[in-house]
């Protein structure tokens, strides 16, 4: 009835291509590296709605799709370590076993990020991660949010912490478009912020590190642009020092 795809090394079963009708005889030919589906509905009374030939080439995966999403009925508030990504498709587990958590919620009913980000409509941005070069982790870089104004961060204790800030310039950008100061608790620990040039281009993931003496048990992390580009933000990762 149409055709299928199978993991030929892991038993994952069938997961069906429909949509296209590859005809009463066989017309998915496989050849030079493409499998092309040739249109075979047109004229019968099968009802497939994809009537048009289909070629299917063979993109190998950087990175595995581990995106899920982790239920957790218990409370979540206040968390001692986080690793928040930000616009991203669900939650994530690093290869180091850290969990990064999406924000906002678009994958499900996933554990309650204790953050607060100003505005609440910073709009989310989304790329594949085998677009993105550069420091970090490919995957938290690749979505994030444009406009961010403010971020405050509950913390489980108080005293020095270590702040890690993940940033992305998905725009193409030149270096000097867009620029903003990065203030921490009142403090400016960054002037003129430039992801572009610190990246040394766009689409090139960059990371700041900043120690961060919260004695009031929460971080304020201000981003005030010196140009008419907003910030963006693509992750924050936090924990404290012993």
């Amino acid at each position: 009835y149409s055709a299928a795809l199978v993991n030929v090394e892991k038993d994952t079963g069938l997961q069906l291509f429909g949509g296209t009708r590859p005809g009463c005889w066989n017309s998915m030919i496989p050849a030079n590296g493409l499998l092309t589906m040739q249109e075979s509905s047109a004229g019968c009374t099968c009802s497939y709605s994809l009537r048009t030939t289909i070629t299917l080439k063979h993109k190998p995966q950087k990175e595995p799709g581990e995106w899920t999403v982790f239920i957790s009925d218990q409370p979540t508030l206040p968390v001692s370590h986080m690793a928040i990504n930000l616009g991203a498709p669900g939650d994530r587990r690093a290869p180091d076993g850290k969990l990064w958590v999406e924000h906002p919620k678009v994958g499900g009913n996933s554990a309650d990020a204790p953050v607060t980000i100003e505005p609440a409509n910073a709009a989310p941005f989304r790329l594949h991660s085998s677009t993105i070069k550069g420091d970090g982790l490919k995957w938290v870089a690749a979505s994030g949010l444009r406009g961010v104004k403010s971020v405050q961060l509950k913390l489980e204790k108080k005293g020095a912490h270590r702040l890690r800030l993940h940033f992305l310039e998905p725009d193409e950008l030149p270096a000097r478009a867009r620029q903003f100061d990065i203030v921490i608790n009142g403090q400016t620990v960054q002037r003129q912020f430039d992801i572009t040039a610190s990246a040394g281009a766009p689409r090139r993931a960059v990371v700041r590190e900043f120690k961060v003496d919260a004695t009031e048990g929460a971080i304020q992390i201000d981003l005030r642009p010196t140009t008419r580009n907003q910030p963006i933000l693509s992750g924050i990762e936090w924990f404290p020092l012993p």
